[in-house]
């Protein structure tokens, strides 16, 4: 338990300054307020900017006892030394603040979630339009040269063709059954255990590796076992932990006369707690939708599935680094922009396995930030093939790797565990783990089911 004698001093936090010449402020210190029992960022000016303009951020005595021991502070300090890279994010209303590597870790801990995305690589690279990853409810606001798929008026022209989706079912749940009655709890259940036995799968850790090692073994046993045209790769990152894509290609003469691009189905691999030494099971965020998207993926494999003939390729995606402001998607996304890879569309899962006490289950499908065509086109796959329905609802700023995809002009959309309102809120802690009474396998089948059922339809049975 904290002694809070020994708090009342100096952390390291938060170099700012514009968006073109990083510069360092002052240290503020981080003290306890007795007379609330709160700890109290005590910010800067530009800080406060940052953070919403408030005087001071403050911190519940309960969320901080929960996190902090006697050398918490020391080893916030150290990180912060250790990462001094300095990163360009930008914030939801689109404001751009230089910070560094180490002191992104402490934008988590004072909000619960990542508010930001770390633009970083692609400004760099000069690869950033002005208005990448701001927030509204059209895509072609979003980003000016993104064209929609529902309107023959457009404001802006682009270079890449507009995609569109289905209107109708082609299939049905009766045709597919061969495929979505070999959906095992159970086995999913194993195979999350496995993953979040990893001490933390946080990007930059040793065990972070080591998950994503473990997590590329078992998909490539997987692939080793099947008759299906599937290639297995890293996509390396500087960070050490890779992004794993596995690709479905038609066959011989099939690839040949393929007239469609590549469709992806992705989740991330890493996890977080509010502070990045501390253990991050990661049951929910993300071990559920990289589970329910690989349990899928199996079944597949099973069936020796290939791609039909015209019908372009299939990826599935295991980002890395989704925690530390999209940097794994971003970095796929971007090199498949700059190989002109055509992409017909994404969809994400992230968070699959929650139900909150008193509510039914559902799948919570995001309409901000999202391609309202394939959105549309899951609804139409949910009322098909799962035993729950949908509920519309916002994430209030880019909250996944859709995010990465969407913003080059590729139809993205997320589809995650519930509403925002009802979705679990012990990740980013010690508590995301599969023992919560609300975390339930069988939910996440629901989103195994939407995978195959998305598959299917688009590429063949």
């Amino acid at each position: 338990m904290l002694n809070y004698s020994t708090i009342i001093g100096a952390v390291a936090l938060l170099l700012l300054s514009t968006a073109t010449q990083p510069s360092a402020a002052e240290e503020p210190p981080l003290v306890i307020n007795r007379a609330t029992n709160q700890i109290n960022f005590q910010l800067s000016p530009p800080i406060e900017s940052l953070l919403g303009g408030e005087n001071q951020h403050r911190l519940s005595q309960e969320k901080t006892e929960s996190l902090l021991t006697d050398n918490h502070l020391e080893r916030i300090t150290e990180h912060i030394k250790a990462y001094p890279e300095k990163r360009l994010i930008r914030w939801a209303d689109g404001r751009q603040e230089w910070t560094t590597e180490g002191e992104k870790a402490l934008l988590i801990f004072k909000d619960g979630r990542r508010k930001f995305v770390d633009i970083t690589d692609s400004w760099l690279a000069s690869d950033l339009h002005s208005d990448a990853f701001t927030l509204d409810s059209d895509p072609q606001l979003l980003n000016p040269t993104f064209v929609t798929h529902h309107s023959s008026d457009l404001l802006h022209q682009s270079n890449s063709p507009a995609h569109s989706f289905p209107h109708k079912i082609k299939l049905g749940h009766q045709a597919v059954a061969n495929f979505t009655r070999l959906i095992q709890p159970a086995r999913m259940k194993e195979r999350l255990t496995k993953f979040t036995d990893f001490r933390t799968r946080y990007y930059r850790s040793s065990t972070g590796k080591e998950s994503q090692a473990w997590l590329l073994n078992e998909i490539r046993t997987l692939v080793s076992k099947s008759k299906s045209n599937v290639t297995v790769s890293e996509f390396p990152h500087k960070w050490g932990q890779n992004t794993i894509i596995a690709r479905f290609e038609p066959n011989g003469e099939e690839a040949a006369t393929r007239s469609s691009g590549t469709f992806i189905v992705g989740a991330h691999q890493d996890s977080t707690n509010l502070l990045p030494f501390l253990p991050a099971p990661g049951a929910d965020d993300d071990g559920s939708g990289t589970t329910s998207i690989l349990e899928a993926f199996d079944i597949l494999l099973h069936h020796n599935w290939t791609p039909k003939a015209g019908q372009g390729a299939l990826e599935f995606m295991w980002f890395s680094a989704e925690e530390g402001g999209l940097l794994g998607s971003q970095e796929v996304a971007r090199a498949y922009r700059q190989a002109n890879r055509p992409v017909d569309g994404m969809v994400q899962f992230d968070m699959t396995a929650f139900v909150k006490k008193g509510t039914t289950p559902t799948v919570g499908l995001v309409t901000d930030f999202v391609d309202p065509s394939l959105t549309q086109y899951l609804r139409l796959l949910i009322d098909e093939y799962l035993a729950i329905g949908w509920t519309n609802t916002k994430c209030g700023y880019a909250c996944s790797d859709h995010a990465s995809w969407i913003n080059i002009n590729v139809p993205s959309a997320f589809a995650i565990e519930s509403s925002f309102e009802d979705s679990n809120q012990k990740i980013h802690s010690t508590g995301d783990t599969i023992h919560q009474p609300e975390f339930s396998f069988d939910h996440m089948a629901e989103f195994s089911k939407l995978v195959l059922g998305l598959v299917l339809e688009l590429k063949g049975l």
